[in-house]
């Protein structure tokens, strides 16, 4: 048996020694935290005091700029330590000295200047901001009460910390553009501030902030962007926050809205929100033409479930029977019977939305209350003709004309509007001069009825079996 002849193992080369790593310092073990006192931070106030004391001096003799200079190092001392109360104590200085000495300018210029300083501190800018406000209303012309608000507004700008005081800014500006005439250039401004997203602001003012936006989108003739702002604010809401005065100037600025739109079911509750209102309840003469034109706007609407649903719960409210004429206009148009004098009430015919002594009795006004006169009849004379509708499979034109006081053109036209509405299904033969108010049936929907009818008759002859059944059992048993 031949030897095995042994393998000879392979040897690994020895791997070059990495000379760098030989060059790597051993790792340096973590120093233990001391517990050392720090320097205390340098206190300014002593030196604070004594500026401002020698700079109010200094500006009483006539040397403003002289007593600027003397805080200016205090400024920038206080403002590098980032100590912002001392900081703070020496810019509001600064600006108070400004501004009672009747130096508008310079004022502008000083509160500009520190607003743009390295590392400024947000305590200093926002007590600055704030202190040179309450001297706008003190400015000695218009053209420096701009110049300072818009000063104010470069600094606030892009600042959340300011954002309060750039809604503030923003609303005087407004104002100020309003006052000279320019509505449309007051809306624009007031329409930069996205006011919702202002968490400083407490809910009143932001309600108030909104509202104003709303008023000058309407005076700017905006109708779009005033309903977008207008739903920002819910009622249910203002209520439940007692804003009760807030809630009625919504009411006001929407029925202007929805008078524009001609929307009569928003009208309508535009003023039963007015209505509802605790402040309103209390006076019989702000809740009378309320409920009066609740009554009326829901006639002017168009029929469907939010207009029945509103005209029920309206003829329900108890202080409605005090309005006789208004009760008995809802109570015609909730029964299911014609009628034709439903014009003829004085009270309502002659009412300040018919006449045009709701807008001013102006020339627009007039043409409007003639309008919504013509939607109320036509109004009339389309539940006239649904009830009609629900008696009547086929009737001559010429007879419904008759009986809805109208010609047959018109009653056309009408018939014509309520099937393209599809308020009413309705097809007229003209040549005949017969309407017909019963959609023909398919053979399948007949032989639906049919059959419906037959299941129906054959259980019903199951039951009287069952019973003639049961009676003859319990006098077999009593025999």
């Amino acid at each position: 048996m031949a030897e095995a002849v042994p393998v000879p193992m392979e040897v690994d080369e020895q791997r070059p020694v990495d000379e760098d790593a030989k060059k790597k310092k051993p790792m340096k073990k973590k120093k233990e935290p001391t517990y050392e006192a720090k320097e205390p931070k340098k206190d300014f106030g002593p030196e604070v005091e004594a500026a401002v004391v020698k700079a109010t001096q200094l500006a009483k003799d006539g040397d403003l700029a002289e007593g600027l200079n003397v805080l200016l190092p205090l400024e920038k001392a206080s403002r590098v330590a980032q100590d912002a109360p001392a900081c703070s104590s020496v810019v509001v200085a600064m600006t108070r000295l400004c501004f009672e000495n009747s130096d508008w300018d310079r004022g502008i210029v000083t509160v500009t200047m520190l607003s743009k300083r390295r590392s400024a501190l947000n305590t200093p800018i926002t007590d600055m901001v704030r202190k040179a406000m309450e001297f706008i209303d003190q400015s000695p012309s218009e053209d420096k009460r701009v110049a300072l608000i818009e000063a104010l507004r470069t600094i606030t700008e892009g600042k959340i910390f300011l954002e309060l005081e750039s809604a503030r800014l923003t609303k005087l500006l407004a104002a100020i553009k309003e006052k000279n005439g320019d509505i449309a250039e007051a809306a624009t401004i007031m329409q930069e501030v996205a006011v919702e997203t202002c968490g400083s602001m407490d809910a009143q003012e932001k309600t108030e902030f909104i509202l104003e936006q709303v008023r000058l989108c309407l005076g700017k003739k905006d109708y779009v962007r005033a309903e977008i702002i207008a739903k920002k604010l819910k009622r249910e809401k203002l209520v439940a926050q007692g804003f009760h005065d807030l809630k009625l100037k919504h009411c006001k600025l929407m029925i202007e809205f929805n008078t524009h739109e001609g929307n009569m079911l928003a009208l309508a509750k535009d003023f039963l929100a007015r209505f509802n209102t605790p402040a309103v309840q209390e006076e019989e003469s702000m809740w009378q033409p309320a409920l009066e034109r609740v009554v009326l706007y829901t006639a002017l609407a168009p029929q469907n479930k939010a207009q029945q649903s509103l005209l029920d719960s309206v003829f329900s409210e108890k202080k409605l029977a005090k309005l006789e004429d208004f009760k008995w206009l809802l109570d015609r148009m909730r029964r299911k019977e014609v009628c034709l004098d439903m014009l003829t009430r004085p009270a309502i015919a002659n009412h300040e939305i018919f006449s045009g002594k709701e807008w001013g009795s102006t020339e627009s006004g007039i043409e409007r209350g003639k309008r919504y006169w013509g939607v109320l009849r036509r109004r009339v004379m389309e539940m006239n003709a649904r009830i009609i509708a629900g008696y009547y499979r086929r009737i001559p034109l010429e007879r419904m004309a008759t009986l809805l006081n109208t010609s047959r053109s018109e009653l056309e036209q009408i018939l014509s509007d309520m099937v393209s509405d599809k308020n009413l299904f309705c097809k007229i033969d003209r040549p005949l001069g017969i309407a017909t108010f019963v959609k023909k049936k398919s053979p399948e929907e007949i032989l639906d009825l049919w059959s419906a009818d037959v299941s129906k008759m054959l259980s019903l002859v199951d039951q009287t079996c069952h019973l003639i059944a049961k009676e003859t059992m319990v006098n077999n048993t009593k025999s």
